[in-house]
């Protein structure tokens, strides 16, 4: 029998390597990584999560935040989770005016304060989020929370792009694995995205 029309468009966009990781669990016997099918209704917008580097990157890495969060929002009615935003949601004033002070004068304290951000962003990368976008470029520096989301969503099955203007060759393996598609720009991604969620399209799906 002919699938309808929106389970054959929400099954197009599973990556094609879930269904490797998915099966080969299955024959494992390993229940930790799955997949998860994109879809979208009125009642309960996609969630797009923001990953990047903060700490050692230009401008704290806020600037290409600026610039794709509007789009998902006012574009695609996409709902977004900023890990820098989302600081305000779980910390205390306190916390927010002196963990980096606390860095360097109260390990014990900064370590506390750091690990509510990452229980939070880690129970939302893995129960609420429908895909990662990640941007990484040539002036970004370190980062330790960006691979580990990667990787997180990786586990769980849920699509990364990956935004990034360096060659694919300088990129880290472990970060391309992690990914399902890469763009060299913001433009990029955005005609990617609207391709596939498009309020249009979601829309005519949901009617069909």
């Amino acid at each position: 029998a002919t699938l309808p029309r929106w389970r054959r468009e929400f099954d197009s966009l599973i990556p094609l390597h879930f269904f490797h990781t998915y099966f080969e669990s299955l024959i494992n016997g390993c229940s930790s990584i799955g997949f998860r099918v994109l879809e979208s209704s009125p009642s309960k917008p996609m969630l797009a999560y923001l990953c990047g580097p903060i700490d050692f990157s230009q401008q704290s890495g806020t600037l290409w935040r600026r610039k794709l969060s509007p789009f998902l929002r006012d574009q695609l009615g996409h709902r977004v989770c900023d890990p820098m935003e989302d600081a305000r949601k779980v910390l205390t004033d306190e916390e927010i005016a002196n963990f980096r002070v606390w860095q360097r004068t109260d390990l014990d304290r900064f370590r506390r304060t750091v690990r509510k951000l990452i229980a939070f962003d880690i129970e939302l990368l893995e129960n609420r989020a429908d895909y990662v976008v990640c941007h990484w470029d040539s002036e970004t520096g370190s980062s330790g929370a960006t691979p580990a989301a990667l990787t997180a969503a990786y586990r769980k099955g849920i699509p990364v792009y990956l935004v990034t203007s360096l060659p694919v060759e300088e990129i880290d393996a472990w970060m391309l694995g992690c990914s399902d598609q890469v763009f060299s720009s913001i433009e990029g991604l955005k005609e990617f995205l609207a391709a596939r969620f498009s309020r249009e399209k979601q829309t005519q799906l949901w009617k069909d």
